[in-house]
């Protein structure tokens, strides 16, 4: 007669970067996993996400992992690769692993050392407390390593931007990135903004007689007349607003800054254009 085996352990496995192996991760987990269970009787989780950027509560693999568990009951052991790959907070680490461990179910991390949170003695199941404290101070180590990661990180693109590059993401409407990321003009996209703060400048014209002009114009490139549709004339208002334009640099807030654009534009046609919509907007 065929049985059906019960599922009995998940294996967990998750990256963040591009640059990091999920497969060979998966690999090493499961590895350990087999010495205790069959194939039949694992499951796999897996995923790519930020466990820094992200809540607990937002994060797939945990929400997918806790899924199984209402699912299979029988669930008895679930594997990590190491503390750093269930989360880099150690509140998150302390409240998932608690709350497996008050369900009977054992977290076992193959690094830096291989760590069970419950131990199996004459078949009685008894919680490990050195495992739960060592699990702390691996949290406080993974918090502590991605605080310090993201100031890096922060750091270096605040460099790139005070050297007028571009640190991330894409140039505004107008510009480039060039090959050692420093900010070309983009001449096609450039007639548009000269354009808009030209005609903006002009007697009786409006955000709304501009829209009209340009959402219709064929002169217009693709990118931004999509862009209007889906924004209507807010993205006009932005660009109008956007002080890097004029070759001005733009502060966030008190530590990062924009990286500064050559000027499409002179300031004294961008301020007279900021003070008509700023008039226009009082009065409206």
């Amino acid at each position: 007669m065929f049985t059906i085996m019960a599922i009995k352990a998940i294996v967990f496995s998750r990256v963040s970067t591009k640059g990091q192996s999920l497969e060979d991760q998966k690999n090493a987990v499961m590895k350990e996993a087999l010495r205790t269970y069959k194939t039949e009787e694992i499951i796999e989780v897996e995923g790519k996400e930020s466990a820094v950027k992200l809540e607990e509560e937002k994060r797939e693999t945990i929400n997918e992992m806790k899924e199984y568990i209402a699912e299979y009951p029988t669930v008895e052991s679930i594997f990590f690769f190491g503390v750093d790959r269930l989360a880099r907070r150690v509140r998150v680490v302390v409240d998932v692993v608690d709350d497996l461990t008050n369900k009977g179910i054992n977290c076992v991390f193959l690094n830096p050392t291989l760590i069970n949170t419950i131990d199996i003695k004459k078949g009685k199941k008894e919680i490990n407390p050195v495992a739960h404290l060592i699990l702390i101070f691996l949290g406080y180590a993974a918090e502590m390593e991605a605080k310090m990661f993201k100031a890096r990180v922060a750091n270096s693109k605040n460099i790139l931007r005070k050297q007028g590059k571009i640190a991330s993401g894409k140039p505004i409407f107008g510009y480039y990135a060039k090959e050692d990321n420093s900010i070309g003009i983009k001449e096609d996209e450039a007639r548009i903004v000269r354009r808009i703060f030209n005609r903006y400048a002009e007697d009786n014209c409006s955000i709304n007689i501009l829209y009209k002009e340009l959402s219709t114009d064929e002169e217009v490139t693709d990118y931004f007349r999509k862009g209007l549709k889906t924004t209507l004339n807010g993205r006009i208002r932005n660009i109008i607003v956007n002080k890097s334009y004029s070759g001005r640099q733009n502060l966030r807030n008190k530590r990062k800054y924009s990286p500064t654009y050559p000027p499409i534009v002179d300031i004294e046609l961008q301020d007279k254009c900021i003070a008509i919509l700023n008039k226009n907007q009082s009065t409206s």
